[in-house]
């Protein structure tokens, strides 16, 4: 059921952006979605670099990575979850490039790390134990 939610959801935005982007679905072996992608289409009609959403799902379909992409580059923000559900880091991506504040979480949901990129360089950085313990970063 899950699957058809997903891929209903997937025609509609493909619609929305007119028929201009195609989605490209992997799957494991059990038939379960492991990747979405979306391209942009050729002159030709064949499948261009990626643009727009990519998502990864973990084999029991729990999304695993959201990720934005503009023109096959890495742009946007990226969301990585564990397997649990729980938010395992985020951030933002300019032209494949880290940039902006990146958030890092244990799996029992305590903030790790807080890092300040600019233009792919680490500027700041705050690191946490996981009791929530401030601590040096390494």
């Amino acid at each position: 059921m899950k699957n058809y939610i997903i891929i209903t959801l997937l025609l509609l935005i493909t619609i929305i952006y007119a028929q201009e982007l195609i989605p490209v679905i992997e799957n494991y072996s059990n038939g379960n979605i492991y990747s979405i992608t979306y391209h942009k289409t050729t002159l030709y009609g064949t499948i261009g670099e990626i643009h727009g959403l990519r998502t990864w799902l973990y084999d029991n379909e729990q999304i695993k990575i959201e990720s934005h992409y503009k023109n096959g580059k890495k742009d946007g923000l990226w969301i990585h979850w564990y397997e649990n559900g729980q938010k395992k880091n985020e951030g933002n991506f300019k032209n494949d490039i880290k940039d902006g504040l990146w958030n890092f979480w244990y799996e029992n949901g305590q903030i790790e790390m807080e890092v300040t990129h600019k233009q792919g360089k680490i500027i700041s950085s705050i690191c946490w134990n996981d009791y929530g313990k401030k601590i040096g970063c390494n």
